[in-house]
Parts: structure tokens; sequence; C-alpha cells
């Protein structure tokens, strides 16, 4: 029956491109959609060396957020409380791994929303279900793999509410197709993806919504780190400074002047660290209308292992020509070790 299936959307697919010309798309789609290749392939380099940060992440999630004094995530998961400077609310993000590497859970940015995303594998150690949660109770979808071609999954049943569609995945040459389908056939979405030679394997360098062209943008180095985003928010970059420390950030906006209230304040920043990599401070000057330069101290309670399990936010705000001393964000981290023999 599955076969079946893969048969009847690969078809489709085959005529995606000449139907989206003749016939609109739906006005409004029984399923929401995103680029599920994008999360896959987060999935895929979260685990190694490349830090999970990325330079469009709101300022008060870090770039150590899941990182260890030495370097890379030497911990099996990473659960991390975000409480903002007076509020007794709190927002927690986790990164998780098991003991084959292969990564269970990490926060993944749609739609300038932050949602957690859980992995589970089959005996084959082939990603076999995926589960997104969102900030509200509604915000969940499950997604099943049900197909996979070279070890990827290429044909995904998702539920959101009472809602089913069908993504079919197709890798080609420098590229890949992802197509949204409904439960009659009817295509939601189609996304394109660029793929090229990086460091450790082809990676996405470009993701462009063919319903209205859309496009966002991906810049590396020569070590596969992104050092710049780019799409309707506007440009995130970023500097790096020894191995995968950010030393300067800049996020400026689209030109259509809209604020993207998920995005980092506009304007450059500054990162300074220590030997120990630890951050010590955060500077820069907002590029918004009316913006108060931006300086950040911190504060850490380290555990046994010498890595920090909170860091304390001291923002030094100008007044009568003085830098006075204002409680920010804290940080509160648990953290689970590897275990060694």
């Amino acid at each position: 029956m599955i076969r079946r299936i893969l048969l009847f959307f690969a078809f489709l697919v085959s005529f995606a491109p000449a139907k989206a010309q003749e016939e609109d798309p739906p006005e409004t789609p029984e399923h929401a959609t995103f680029p599920v290749s994008l999360l896959l392939e987060t999935a895929e380099t979260a685990g190694g060396a490349e830090p999970l940060w990325r330079p469009d992440w709101p300022m008060e999630l870090p770039p150590d957020l899941f990182r260890g004094r030495g370097g890379g995530s030497p911990f099996l998961s990473v659960e991390a409380a975000i409480l903002p400077a007076g509020s007794e609310a709190q927002r927690v993000y986790r990164f998780a791994r098991d003991r084959e590497g292969r990564v269970r859970e990490f926060p993944f940015l749609l739609g300038r929303v932050f949602f957690q995303a859980e992995f589970s594998y089959n005996d084959e150690s082939l990603a076999a279900a995926i589960v997104l949660k969102g900030p509200g109770e509604a915000d969940l979808l499950d997604l099943e793999v049900l197909e996979w071609e070279d070890s990827r999954p290429s044909l995904i049943r998702v539920l959101q509410g009472e809602s089913y569609a069908f993504v079919f995945i197709q890798r080609k040459a420098g590229g890949i197709l992802e197509a949204w389908y409904d439960t009659e056939g009817r295509l939601l979405e189609a996304y394109d993806f660029t793929l090229a030679p990086q460091a450790g394997g082809d990676r996405i360098v470009s993701c462009r919504l063919r319903g209205n062209g859309g496009e966002e943008r991906y810049d590396y180095d020569g070590r596969g780190f992104v050092t710049g985003i780019s799409g309707s928010p506007g440009d995130f970059s970023v500097l790096y400074y020894l191995e995968d420390l950010p030393r300067y950030r800049e996020y400026r906006p689209a030109a259509s002047g809209e604020e993207d209230p998920g995005a980092p304040a506009p304007g450059v920043y500054s990162l300074r660290w220590d030997e120990k990599a630890f951050l010590l401070s955060l500077s820069g000057i907002a590029s918004g209308k009316d913006a108060d330069p931006v300086d950040c101290r911190y504060e850490y309670t380290l555990d046994e292992g010498g890595n920090w399990i909170e860091r304390r936010e001291i923002r030094m705000i100008r007044g009568l020509g003085l830098l006075i001393p204002s409680p920010g964000v804290t940080i509160r981290r648990i953290l689970e070790y590897e275990e060694t023999e």
C-alpha cells in the first residue's frame, strides 16, 4: 500500500510545476506547511562539530546555550531554562542525543517561533518519527516516516490536529524537491532546495517556496558553519572567533521596514569571551529609532566539571551620566554528562 502511495506522489510531483502554473493554490490550505528538509538536515548536523546555534536566533538564546567549556557538546542532554528579568515565566529549551550519537531532541526555529523537535529511530537507526511541539497546546505536529531513500526519509505522513498531509521528498543532482499533498492528492505547497558541497558533505544553501517565490539563503565558512542567513526578515550574519564562538553578529532588517518581533534587535553586536570560552560581555548599538547602546556583563555558577549551570546577565543602563547595573536574563542549565569508562 505504501509503495502505491509513493508511486502516486512521484507521478504528481513530476507534473507539479505545470499544474502550479495552470491552477492557483488553495486560498486556505487545510494543513500548515514548513520545510521538512531543513529540519532533517539540522538533525543530521546537530550531533557533530557544527554548533546548533544560528545567527538568526533571538538574543536571549546565546551561542553557548548547549556548549561545554571544552567546545562542542560533551553532554547527553542539556535542559536550559530562560528567565527574563522581572518575570516568573520561563521558557525551556532542550538538546539531547543518545549513546549512539543520534540526535533525539533540539529546538527548531520555524516561522520565527521555536518548536521542540523530538526524533525517534527504528532498528536500522533510520529516523522513523518526529514530534514538533510549539509554544501552544494546539502547536503539535506528528510526523511518521513511511519510506526512505538512501537512508533518508522520502515519504512522510504529517498529523496536525485532525488533519493529515503527506510530504514527498525527492533528492536530485544539486537539489531537493519537497512537495506537500492533502489526503485527496491536491498539492498544498512545494519547496525547492539548492545543495552545494560544504565541509562534511552537501548542504542546503537556499530554500525557495514555489507558491510566492519567497527565498532564504545560507552562507557557510570553510568548516561548514553557518555565517549568514538572508530572507524576508532581513540579513543575519556572524563572524566566528576561535572554534565556534561568535565574535561579531549583525542583523539588518529587510528594506520593507516591517519589524519581525521574533528576530534579534537590529544592529551590530560584539561578544567577548575569556580563554575558557565563557562569555564575558555583549555590547553594541542597535539600529532602531531612539535605541540605547547595549552593554551586558555576565556572572556564573559552575558545576564540578567546570561547566556553567547558571548565568546571570547584568545590564548596564545609562542614567544621570552613569552606567547603572540592572538585572537581565538568567539562564539555568541541567546537564547530563556522557558516561566514560
